[in-house]
Protein backbone atom coordinates (compact mmCIF):
# COMPACT_ATOMS: atom_id res chain seq x y z
CA UNK A 1 0.00 0.00 0.00
CA UNK A 2 0.93 3.41 -0.93
CA UNK A 3 1.61 6.14 1.66
CA UNK A 4 -0.84 8.30 -0.31
CA UNK A 5 -3.41 5.70 1.09
CA UNK A 6 -3.05 6.16 4.87
CA UNK A 7 -5.14 8.95 6.38
CA UNK A 8 -3.84 11.84 8.10
CA UNK A 9 -4.59 15.31 8.77
CA UNK A 10 -4.00 17.82 6.32
CA UNK A 11 -2.52 21.14 6.73
CA UNK A 12 -4.35 24.00 4.72
CA UNK A 13 -2.42 26.98 3.75
CA UNK A 14 -3.83 30.80 5.23
CA UNK A 15 -6.91 32.03 3.21
CA UNK A 16 -6.02 33.89 0.08
CA UNK A 17 -6.55 37.39 0.27
CA UNK A 18 -8.75 38.98 -2.57
CA UNK A 19 -9.51 40.49 -5.38
CA UNK A 20 -6.52 38.06 -7.32
CA UNK A 21 -6.79 36.02 -10.22
CA UNK A 22 -4.37 33.48 -9.43
CA UNK A 23 -6.46 30.84 -7.36
CA UNK A 24 -7.40 28.42 -10.45
CA UNK A 25 -11.39 29.17 -10.65
CA UNK A 26 -13.03 27.44 -13.96
CA UNK A 27 -16.80 28.10 -12.57
CA UNK A 28 -18.52 29.96 -15.26
CA UNK A 29 -21.31 32.09 -14.39
CA UNK A 30 -22.54 33.00 -17.72
CA UNK A 31 -22.79 29.99 -19.75
CA UNK A 32 -23.33 31.37 -23.43
CA UNK A 33 -19.78 33.18 -22.77
CA UNK A 34 -18.65 29.57 -23.05
CA UNK A 35 -20.25 29.17 -27.00
CA UNK A 36 -18.90 32.88 -27.35
CA UNK A 37 -15.05 31.75 -26.04
CA UNK A 38 -15.11 28.83 -27.95
CA UNK A 39 -16.30 30.41 -31.46
CA UNK A 40 -13.56 33.38 -31.13
CA UNK A 41 -11.00 30.75 -31.14
CA UNK A 42 -12.62 28.93 -34.73
CA UNK A 43 -12.73 32.16 -35.91
CA UNK A 44 -9.15 33.55 -35.11
CA UNK A 45 -7.05 35.25 -37.73
CA UNK A 46 -3.63 36.54 -38.38
CA UNK A 47 -4.52 39.81 -39.49
CA UNK A 48 -0.56 39.51 -41.26
CA UNK A 49 -1.88 36.79 -43.59
CA UNK A 50 -5.73 36.76 -43.54
CA UNK A 51 -5.49 40.08 -46.02
CA UNK A 52 -3.76 40.21 -49.41
CA UNK A 53 -1.39 42.94 -48.65
CA UNK A 54 -0.17 42.35 -51.87
CA UNK A 55 -2.89 43.77 -53.51
CA UNK A 56 -2.59 47.42 -51.45
CA UNK A 57 -0.35 49.75 -53.48
CA UNK A 58 0.33 53.26 -52.65
CA UNK A 59 0.34 53.98 -56.25
CA UNK A 60 -2.94 53.44 -57.34
CA UNK A 61 -4.34 56.32 -55.40
CA UNK A 62 -3.62 60.54 -55.62
CA UNK A 63 -1.93 61.89 -52.92
CA UNK A 64 -5.05 63.48 -51.64
CA UNK A 65 -6.59 59.94 -51.90
CA UNK A 66 -3.96 58.01 -49.39
CA UNK A 67 -4.16 61.36 -46.87
CA UNK A 68 -7.78 60.40 -47.09
CA UNK A 69 -7.33 56.40 -46.38
CA UNK A 70 -4.50 56.88 -44.04
CA UNK A 71 -7.09 59.29 -42.33
CA UNK A 72 -9.96 57.15 -41.98
CA UNK A 73 -8.22 54.12 -41.22
CA UNK A 74 -6.16 56.11 -38.57
CA UNK A 75 -9.23 57.48 -36.71
CA UNK A 76 -10.61 54.03 -36.57
CA UNK A 77 -7.06 52.56 -35.39
CA UNK A 78 -7.19 54.97 -32.25
CA UNK A 79 -10.05 53.19 -31.04
CA UNK A 80 -9.18 49.86 -32.06
CA UNK A 81 -6.11 50.87 -30.14
CA UNK A 82 -7.80 51.71 -27.16
CA UNK A 83 -9.63 48.61 -26.90
CA UNK A 84 -6.64 46.69 -26.22
CA UNK A 85 -5.95 48.00 -23.17
CA UNK A 86 -9.60 48.67 -21.92
CA UNK A 87 -10.92 45.41 -22.77
CA UNK A 88 -7.38 43.46 -21.62
CA UNK A 89 -7.57 45.59 -18.16
CA UNK A 90 -10.93 44.76 -17.81
CA UNK A 91 -9.90 41.42 -18.17
CA UNK A 92 -7.87 41.33 -15.21
CA UNK A 93 -10.63 42.86 -13.09
CA UNK A 94 -12.28 40.06 -14.47
CA UNK A 95 -10.33 37.34 -13.36
CA UNK A 96 -9.26 39.42 -10.01
CA UNK A 97 -12.97 39.44 -9.22
CA UNK A 98 -13.63 35.46 -10.31
CA UNK A 99 -16.41 37.15 -12.79
CA UNK A 100 -16.49 33.91 -14.58
CA UNK A 101 -14.02 31.45 -16.34
CA UNK A 102 -15.54 31.98 -20.23
CA UNK A 103 -16.19 36.13 -19.26
CA UNK A 104 -12.63 36.48 -18.29
CA UNK A 105 -11.32 34.46 -21.57
CA UNK A 106 -13.95 36.23 -23.77
CA UNK A 107 -12.62 39.27 -22.39
CA UNK A 108 -9.15 37.74 -23.62
CA UNK A 109 -10.24 37.40 -27.02
CA UNK A 110 -11.78 40.88 -27.67
CA UNK A 111 -8.80 42.45 -26.52
CA UNK A 112 -6.83 40.55 -28.70
CA UNK A 113 -9.75 41.58 -31.68
CA UNK A 114 -9.03 44.95 -31.09
CA UNK A 115 -5.29 44.26 -31.99
CA UNK A 116 -6.14 42.80 -34.90
CA UNK A 117 -8.52 45.63 -35.86
CA UNK A 118 -5.14 48.08 -35.22
CA UNK A 119 -2.81 46.11 -36.94
CA UNK A 120 -4.90 46.27 -40.06
CA UNK A 121 -5.94 49.83 -40.03
CA UNK A 122 -1.52 50.16 -38.88
CA UNK A 123 -0.44 48.50 -42.24
CA UNK A 124 -3.23 50.87 -44.72
CA UNK A 125 -1.70 53.76 -43.34
CA UNK A 126 2.04 52.87 -42.91
CA UNK A 127 1.74 51.51 -46.91
CA UNK A 128 -0.17 54.39 -48.14
CA UNK A 129 1.31 57.34 -46.28
CA UNK A 130 4.67 56.09 -44.21
CA UNK A 131 5.09 58.07 -40.66
CA UNK A 132 1.69 59.37 -41.10
CA UNK A 133 0.39 61.26 -38.70
CA UNK A 134 3.42 61.85 -36.19
CA UNK A 135 6.62 60.72 -38.24
CA UNK A 136 6.50 62.49 -41.21
CA UNK A 137 8.45 65.41 -41.26
CA UNK A 138 6.75 67.47 -44.01
CA UNK A 139 3.66 67.60 -46.08
CA UNK A 140 0.88 69.30 -47.57
CA UNK A 141 -1.85 71.28 -46.09
CA UNK A 142 -4.55 68.41 -46.52
CA UNK A 143 -2.04 66.24 -44.85
CA UNK A 144 -1.66 68.72 -41.78
CA UNK A 145 -5.03 68.97 -41.39
CA UNK A 146 -5.77 65.56 -41.40
CA UNK A 147 -2.74 64.94 -38.24
CA UNK A 148 -3.88 68.27 -36.91
CA UNK A 149 -7.70 66.33 -36.59
CA UNK A 150 -5.89 63.09 -35.35
CA UNK A 151 -4.14 65.00 -33.16
CA UNK A 152 -7.00 66.41 -31.25
CA UNK A 153 -8.70 63.09 -31.07
CA UNK A 154 -5.61 61.46 -29.57
CA UNK A 155 -5.37 64.33 -27.15
CA UNK A 156 -9.13 63.72 -25.92
CA UNK A 157 -9.30 60.21 -26.07
CA UNK A 158 -6.46 60.32 -23.21
CA UNK A 159 -8.41 62.52 -20.61
CA UNK A 160 -10.54 59.66 -19.64
CA UNK A 161 -8.36 56.46 -19.14
CA UNK A 162 -7.84 57.65 -15.17
CA UNK A 163 -12.15 57.59 -14.63
CA UNK A 164 -11.76 54.27 -15.86
CA UNK A 165 -9.67 52.64 -14.18
CA UNK A 166 -11.06 54.67 -11.16
CA UNK A 167 -14.65 53.42 -11.92
CA UNK A 168 -13.69 49.70 -10.92
CA UNK A 169 -13.40 51.07 -7.61
CA UNK A 170 -17.20 51.62 -7.31
CA UNK A 171 -19.07 49.45 -9.52
CA UNK A 172 -18.88 45.86 -10.70
CA UNK A 173 -17.31 44.65 -14.04
CA UNK A 174 -20.62 44.65 -15.70
CA UNK A 175 -21.47 48.43 -14.87
CA UNK A 176 -18.71 49.99 -15.92
CA UNK A 177 -18.47 47.51 -19.37
CA UNK A 178 -22.31 48.19 -20.06
CA UNK A 179 -21.91 51.13 -22.05
CA UNK A 180 -19.66 49.48 -24.53
CA UNK A 181 -22.61 47.79 -25.72
CA UNK A 182 -23.79 50.93 -27.55
CA UNK A 183 -20.69 51.01 -29.98
CA UNK A 184 -20.45 47.49 -30.30
CA UNK A 185 -24.35 47.37 -31.17
CA UNK A 186 -23.41 49.68 -33.91
CA UNK A 187 -19.77 48.95 -35.09
CA UNK A 188 -21.21 45.33 -36.15
CA UNK A 189 -23.72 47.02 -38.59
CA UNK A 190 -21.21 49.79 -40.06
CA UNK A 191 -18.71 47.61 -40.85
CA UNK A 192 -20.81 45.12 -42.17
CA UNK A 193 -22.42 47.71 -44.57
CA UNK A 194 -18.95 49.90 -45.05
CA UNK A 195 -17.27 46.01 -46.14
CA UNK A 196 -20.31 45.91 -48.47
CA UNK A 197 -19.88 49.33 -50.06
CA UNK A 198 -15.82 48.56 -50.70
CA UNK A 199 -14.56 48.73 -54.33
CA UNK A 200 -11.15 47.97 -53.67
CA UNK A 201 -10.59 43.93 -52.02
CA UNK A 202 -8.61 44.65 -49.10
CA UNK A 203 -10.74 46.89 -48.01
CA UNK A 204 -13.81 45.04 -47.95
CA UNK A 205 -11.49 41.79 -46.34
CA UNK A 206 -10.46 44.11 -43.54
CA UNK A 207 -14.05 45.69 -43.17
CA UNK A 208 -15.47 42.14 -43.45
CA UNK A 209 -13.35 40.73 -40.52
CA UNK A 210 -13.68 43.63 -38.39
CA UNK A 211 -17.32 43.75 -38.72
CA UNK A 212 -17.44 39.83 -37.81
CA UNK A 213 -15.43 40.04 -34.95
CA UNK A 214 -17.30 43.22 -33.53
CA UNK A 215 -20.52 41.06 -33.99
CA UNK A 216 -19.04 38.87 -31.12
CA UNK A 217 -18.57 41.68 -29.27
CA UNK A 218 -21.70 43.12 -29.22
CA UNK A 219 -22.87 39.40 -27.61
CA UNK A 220 -20.54 39.23 -25.17
CA UNK A 221 -21.73 42.74 -23.48
CA UNK A 222 -25.38 41.71 -24.77
CA UNK A 223 -24.81 38.29 -22.39
CA UNK A 224 -23.19 39.97 -19.79
CA UNK A 225 -26.10 42.63 -19.64
CA UNK A 226 -28.72 40.13 -19.39
CA UNK A 227 -27.15 37.92 -16.97
CA UNK A 228 -26.26 41.26 -14.79
CA UNK A 229 -28.62 44.22 -15.18
CA UNK A 230 -31.29 42.28 -12.59
CA UNK A 231 -28.46 42.80 -9.85
CA UNK A 232 -27.13 46.61 -10.55
CA UNK A 233 -27.70 48.86 -7.59
CA UNK A 234 -29.71 51.67 -7.95
CA UNK A 235 -26.56 54.16 -8.46
CA UNK A 236 -25.43 51.99 -10.94
CA UNK A 237 -28.89 51.67 -12.57
CA UNK A 238 -28.41 55.51 -12.96
CA UNK A 239 -24.99 55.25 -14.09
CA UNK A 240 -26.12 52.95 -16.80
CA UNK A 241 -28.97 55.15 -18.12
CA UNK A 242 -26.12 58.45 -18.12
CA UNK A 243 -23.37 56.01 -19.45
CA UNK A 244 -25.19 54.26 -22.32
CA UNK A 245 -25.68 58.56 -23.33
CA UNK A 246 -22.37 59.16 -22.68
CA UNK A 247 -21.18 56.30 -25.18
CA UNK A 248 -23.29 57.61 -27.83
CA UNK A 249 -22.15 61.26 -27.65
CA UNK A 250 -18.11 60.08 -27.29
CA UNK A 251 -18.25 57.47 -30.61
CA UNK A 252 -20.02 60.16 -32.59
CA UNK A 253 -16.80 61.58 -33.55
CA UNK A 254 -15.69 58.87 -35.04
CA UNK A 255 -18.22 60.04 -37.73
CA UNK A 256 -17.71 63.51 -37.25
CA UNK A 257 -19.51 64.94 -35.06
CA UNK A 258 -17.77 65.42 -32.04
CA UNK A 259 -20.52 66.75 -29.37
CA UNK A 260 -20.14 68.45 -26.23
CA UNK A 261 -18.77 68.13 -23.33
CA UNK A 262 -16.43 65.77 -24.41
CA UNK A 263 -15.31 66.88 -27.62
CA UNK A 264 -13.64 70.41 -27.51
CA UNK A 265 -11.85 70.63 -31.18
CA UNK A 266 -11.24 73.87 -33.48
CA UNK A 267 -14.41 74.40 -35.56
CA UNK A 268 -12.68 73.01 -38.74
CA UNK A 269 -12.58 69.89 -37.05
CA UNK A 270 -15.71 68.56 -38.81
CA UNK A 271 -15.50 69.98 -42.06
CA UNK A 272 -11.94 68.36 -42.53
CA UNK A 273 -13.40 64.88 -41.44
CA UNK A 274 -16.20 64.99 -43.94
CA UNK A 275 -14.28 66.04 -46.35
CA UNK A 276 -11.52 63.22 -45.81
CA UNK A 277 -14.76 60.54 -45.69
CA UNK A 278 -15.76 62.23 -49.26
CA UNK A 279 -12.51 61.29 -50.85
CA UNK A 280 -12.37 58.22 -48.86
CA UNK A 281 -15.29 57.16 -50.51
CA UNK A 282 -14.01 58.22 -54.00
CA UNK A 283 -11.26 56.06 -53.15
CA UNK A 284 -12.89 52.89 -52.90
CA UNK A 285 -13.77 52.56 -49.20
CA UNK A 286 -17.35 51.96 -48.46
CA UNK A 287 -18.14 55.01 -46.27
CA UNK A 288 -22.03 54.61 -45.28
CA UNK A 289 -23.58 57.99 -46.32
CA UNK A 290 -24.85 60.03 -43.57
CA UNK A 291 -28.46 59.24 -43.19
CA UNK A 292 -28.00 55.77 -44.03
CA UNK A 293 -25.04 55.88 -40.62
CA UNK A 294 -27.93 57.27 -38.64
CA UNK A 295 -30.44 54.51 -39.43
CA UNK A 296 -28.22 52.03 -38.46
CA UNK A 297 -26.85 53.57 -35.15
CA UNK A 298 -30.72 54.22 -34.45
CA UNK A 299 -30.98 50.42 -34.81
CA UNK A 300 -27.97 50.04 -32.78
CA UNK A 301 -29.54 52.26 -29.77
CA UNK A 302 -33.05 50.38 -30.32
CA UNK A 303 -31.22 46.80 -29.91
CA UNK A 304 -29.50 48.42 -26.61
CA UNK A 305 -33.09 49.81 -25.45
CA UNK A 306 -34.55 46.62 -26.00
CA UNK A 307 -32.29 44.93 -22.97
CA UNK A 308 -32.72 48.34 -20.78
CA UNK A 309 -36.26 48.08 -21.38
CA UNK A 310 -36.63 44.50 -20.41
CA UNK A 311 -34.90 45.18 -16.12
CA UNK A 312 -36.90 48.54 -16.27
CA UNK A 313 -33.63 50.62 -16.95
CA UNK A 314 -34.28 53.90 -17.96
CA UNK A 315 -32.82 55.06 -21.76
CA UNK A 316 -31.70 58.15 -22.46
CA UNK A 317 -33.29 60.27 -24.61
CA UNK A 318 -31.29 60.42 -28.27
CA UNK A 319 -33.72 63.43 -30.16
CA UNK A 320 -30.84 63.10 -33.10
CA UNK A 321 -31.83 59.97 -33.58
CA UNK A 322 -35.54 60.18 -33.19
CA UNK A 323 -35.08 58.31 -29.71
CA UNK A 324 -37.67 59.35 -26.54
CA UNK A 325 -36.16 58.67 -22.86
CA UNK A 326 -34.82 60.13 -20.42
CA UNK A 327 -33.03 63.45 -20.60
CA UNK A 328 -29.76 63.45 -18.72
CA UNK A 329 -27.45 66.40 -18.69
CA UNK A 330 -23.52 65.22 -19.10
CA UNK A 331 -20.34 66.79 -17.93
CA UNK A 332 -16.60 65.68 -18.17
CA UNK A 333 -16.95 63.35 -15.18
CA UNK A 334 -19.68 61.29 -16.71
CA UNK A 335 -17.00 59.48 -19.31
CA UNK A 336 -15.06 57.15 -19.12
CA UNK A 337 -12.72 55.39 -21.69
CA UNK A 338 -15.26 53.71 -23.82
CA UNK A 339 -14.13 51.07 -27.23
CA UNK A 340 -15.74 49.48 -29.74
Amino acid sequence: MSMLDDAVDLEMPPDIEFPNPMPTDWTDKISRHRKLWELAEAQHYDPNTAIDWAALKADDFSERERVALAYWFAVNGTFENSGVPTFGYGMVQSYEQHQGDSTSRVLLTVARDEGNHDEMSRRVVETLLPGFPYRRSSGSAVEQRAANNLAWIHYTNSKYWGGYKRAYEERTLSAVMSPFIVGEAAASLVYMQTSKNARHPVFADILQHIGKDESRHFAFCNYLAQDTWGDLTDLERRSLTKNIKAAYVYISVVFGEPRAPFWKVPGYFSETHHEMEEIARGAGLGIIPRVDRDDIWRRGMLRVKSVTDRYGIEFPAVPELGIDGTEVPLTEEDLVVVSF
